[in-house]
């Protein structure tokens, strides 16, 4: 939690919004998604993720997502903040979220590897507005 923390502290401290946040920093060798498709969807963001060619031996667990209001960052504001996951492929979840808003979608896989362990793959992000 502490390198997470330490990556999003440097990336949004001077930021205006939250449009850089890492929903996700790799974590034992994870692949970011091939592709990721963030679209607004009837009530809600739709989110859609390619995975990466694995290394041999590896599965996905599943794709995660974090949704986060693009409303302006200051002072000791807080956002609500909003995430699915998908354990099957074609890795795609519609997340309900208010309208009239912009919204920073941040994707990323989680794996396990030949050895055992669980690797995270740095997050991928697009933005998208809900009227």
């Amino acid at each position: 939690m502490n390198a997470f923390t330490r990556a999003n502290l440097a990336l949004l401290q001077h930021a205006t919004t939250a449009a850089a946040i890492k929903g996700s920093i790799s974590v034992n060798g994870g692949l970011p998604p091939a592709t990721i498709t963030v679209t607004a969807d009837v009530g809600g963001v739709r989110v859609r993720a390619t995975p990466p060619s694995l290394p041999t031996g590896w599965t996905i667990i599943r794709m995660d997502a974090l949704i986060v209001p693009l409303d302006p960052l200051h002072g000791a504001t807080e956002h609500k903040t909003y995430s699915t996951t998908d354990a099957n492929a074609p890795y795609d979840k519609t997340v309900s979220v208010p309208g009239g808003h912009d919204y920073v979608a941040s994707v990323w896989f989680e794996y396990l590897t030949t050895v055992g362990r669980h690797a995270y793959g740095p997050s991928t992000n697009a933005t998208v507005t809900i009227l």
